[in-house]
This record gives structure tokens, sequence and C-alpha cells, in this order.
């Protein structure tokens, strides 16, 4: 059948807005901080062959990194061995995971015994075990020392729990008293999901609807293309680097080429420094993420953020590059500081011919705080992690934004009053630094100084890179 326009756009808002209502569930409903308050997690629906179809505002990073993630696990079991009531659960960043402490949970969605789709949603736990608080070991020099690994295994067959996964999962972490409320809010997310496709089921019919999660697609492909072609022919080049390895003190150089040709670009990444041991490796899935996301960003804003959007596109990541790693090389921190690296490594070279569009670079930094120890007041293990930020640089028309989650995260700053609340920890004081934005006819967005005070003993862990 071919769908009217306005039966199109219905169910293209309607399908971007179930992914909405999933994330508010999560937001509602899970027990940790960073994912109550800093709303670090992502929601999206996927067709029938686990390409990413629908995804609101959430994540940055998740992007493509779900798709992969989704794709993996439709390869590991097979589409045939999904049944309805299934949860899947994995982390692997090797399969299109993007680092340890971001937990995927996969369901497929039936309608008249027909597997259709499939609602996702990952969440960053604040610890799954490891060398350090929060699973950020700076000294790591191979995944296994970041924390459990989790290949794609069921959580859930037929809506029966699997309480021997759960189990094993909550042991090999700091806070395993907790991991079942956040796991309840991600498991909640996806019911909620699937009781929503099911009512457009019910409205529109099963074809309509997968009708249209295909056209949600093909239309972002279209914007896209359109968005391209507007760009000249030819190849823009940037490179930066990230300071140092972690082993020495060298700093580690990111090249990218990026080849326009009609309604197409290839990103290609080749000439990268080799992977390191030290965890600012960035998976393949996260390399795309923020080369997908800094295209969308900068050339289409307004572009529903699905697979579509990605065919136009082409990433070339050498195997064994920083951008590329191979197994078993450690990940946590790029995902959360090599990918906003990436991200102004495109915003570069889109400044060559878009400059109208491309804002200033940004605060050029990312740091990740652990803190861990035994609450002595509540007698309860706790695990707080603590996502410092600085402002982003000026755009076109306006200041950039101050005291800001990166490009990759568009995750919230936390209230003191949560951490005070919940950890023997003091916020003294939390302030913009004045002035500390690059000035200009628009000037560059603000950082902060934050001062805190830890009340009782404590383990820790600072990755700054």
């Amino acid at each position: 059948m071919s769908l009217d326009l306005v039966t199109q756009e219905v169910l293209k808002n309607a399908l971007i807005n179930i992914t909405r209502e999933m994330g508010g569930i999560i937001g509602r409903t899970a027990y940790s901080s960073i994912l109550n308050e800093g709303h670090d997690y992502s929601c999206a629906i996927f067709d029938a062959n686990g390409d990413l179809s629908a995804e609101a505002e959430f994540v940055l990073v998740h992007l493509a990194c779900m798709h992969f993630s989704v794709k993996a696990c439709v390869e590991s079991f097979g589409i045939e061995n999904f049944y309805p009531g299934d949860i899947v659960l994995h982390n692997d960043p090797y399969l299109g995971g993007s680092h340890l402490p971001d937990i995927n949970m996969i369901r497929p969605i039936f309608r008249d015994g027909k597997l259709v789709c499939f609602a996702a949603n990952r969440a960053h736990y604040p610890d799954v075990g490891g060398l350090a608080p929060g699973s950020f070991a700076g000294e790591a020099e191979e995944i296994f020392h970041e924390g459990i690994i989790i290949p794609p295994l069921k959580l859930y067959r037929g809506d029966v729990l699997d309480e021997q996964l759960i189990t094993f999962f909550a042991a090999n972490v700091r806070v395993g008293k907790r991991i079942s409320a956040d796991t309840s809010a991600q498991v909640a997310s996806l019911r909620i999901g699937e009781q929503r496709l099911m009512e457009l089921f019910n409205k529109y019919g099963t074809s309509a609807t997968v009708e249209g999660i295909n056209y949600l697609m093909d239309y972002s492909e279209e914007l896209m293309r359109n968005r391209i072609q507007k760009i000249p022919d030819g190849t823009y080049s940037f490179f930066d680097y990230m300071d140092d390895s972690g082993e020495n003190t060298d700093p580690v150089r990111i090249v990218l080429n990026m080849t326009v040709s009609g309604d197409e670009i290839v990103f290609d990444y080749t000439g990268t420094d080799p992977q390191v041991k030290c965890p600012i490796n960035a998976p393949y899935a996260v390399t795309c993420s923020a080369t997908y996301g800094a295209a969308k960003c900068i050339l289409a804003p307004d572009t529903p953020l699905n697979a579509g959007m990605f065919r136009p596109m082409k990433v070339i990541a050498p195997e064994g590059s920083l951008v590329n790693p191979t197994y078993p090389h450690p990940v946590a921190a790029g995902n959360t500081n090599t990918s906003q690296r990436i991200f102004s490594i495109v915003n570069g070279a889109l400044a060559a011919c878009v400059p109208h569009l491309v804002e200033a670079g940004e605060n050029g930094a990312n740091s990740d705080i652990g803190l861990g120890g035994r609450n002595l007041r509540t007698g309860e293990d706790y695990v707080l992690y603590l996502m410092p930020v600085g402002g982003m640089g000026a755009r076109p028309t306006k200041d950039g934004n101050s005291a800001t989650i990166n490009y990759m995260g568009n995750c919230s700053n936390q209230p003191a009053e949560v951490w005070e609340s919940k950890h023997p920890f003091r916020v003294n004081q939390w302030l913009l630094r004045q002035d500390s934005g690059g000035p200009g006819r628009w000037q560059g967005g603000l950082g902060y100084v934050i001062e805190y005070e830890v009340t009782d003993k404590l383990s820790d862990s600072l990755m700054s890179i």
C-alpha cells in the first residue's frame, strides 16, 4: 500500500514521540542519579532488520552505536530465534556498544506472530566493575580492566526474567544492590514502547505502520542528500590531537580527509595514529556516531535521527587505529572523550566548505570522575559519577552555550542537592567562570568552577583528556 502524505507525517511524529515516552519512563523510574537527573540514556525503534528507524533527541554518541548494537544482536541470535517477550541484554563495545557502562536492552516486537520491529534502549550505569569506581580507569591497558563484558544474552525469555543472569551481573559491580532498579526502568521503557507500537498497529494496520517506519528512514536520507548536494565537491582535510596516550606524553593524532561528491560524503580517517594501551580508543561504532552526529548537527539539524541519514555517508576507519581499535584494547574514554574530538575534527573539515554553518571550537576536553566507597551514614556502598563540563564555541549568529555537556553527551547537569543527599559529598561552590569564553562579536560559552568536599573515605578515578 502507499500512504498519503498526511498519514506519513502522523506516523513519523508518532514513532519519534514513542521513543520520547520510552525515555521519560527511564528518567522517572531509574534509581541512579546519572539516569534520573543526568538523563544519560537513549531510546529508539528499529525495523525488522535491525536498522535504526526512529529516535528522539537523546545522547548523540549513542546514535550509530545503537544501530550497530541491534544489528549485532540480530546477527548473534538470528531473526528466527527471537520470540515474543524476549529482551536481550549486552554492553560489548566491539559489538556496537559505546563503553561498558552503557547497558543495552533490545526487545523484538511481534504482530500476528511475525517479528515486525525492535524497541531498544541504552542507559549509562554508575558502575559495571573494573579497576576504578565508575568503571573509568585511566590506567586500564585492556578492556577487562574496565568492567564486566556482557555479550548478547537473553535477560527475558517470553517475559520470564533470567534471575541468575541479573544476579551474576549484580555480583560483579560495586553497587549491585541497585542494579535491579535501573534494569527494571529499562524493561518498563521497552514495554511502554511495545504498548504504544501496538496502538499504532491497531489504528493504522501493521502494513501501514511498517511503511511509516520505512518512510521515516527514506525521509531522513532525502533531507541529508539535499544538504550534502549544496556543498562544493572536493576533499577537505582537518586533523587534531588527543593530548597524550596515557603510555607517554606524546600527543595522538586523528586525521580526517572528507570527500564530497554530489550528494554523498566519504569520511576517511586513514593516517590516524595507531590504537594505544589506554582507554581513549574509540570503537568503530563510536567513530561513526561522532561523524554522523557532526554532519547532522551542522548540515541538517532538522533531519530525524535514523539509519536513512547514514546512507549518503561512508566512514573509513583503519582497523587497529585510535578510531577503530581491535579487541581487547580499552575504550571507556573513547566514548566520552575521543568522540568529542572526532566531532570537532568533522566540524573543522566542514568549516572549510560551509563556514557559515559551523561554530567555533568548544572547550576541547571532557572529564570523567568516579567516586566510590561506603557511606557510613547509610552503611551502603556507593558510586558517584561526575561529568564536569565547559563552554561551547561561539555560533555563526549567537554566543556559545555555557557549562554544557559536550556535543556527544546532551546530558543534564545533576543537582548538587541530589549528590549531597545520596553520598558523603558536599558542594562548597558551583558557579560560572567569568570571562572564560573566547571574546568576539559572538562569544564562546563559559565554563564553570566547582569545589566539592568528600566527607568520608573513598576511592576515586579521574580522566581528563
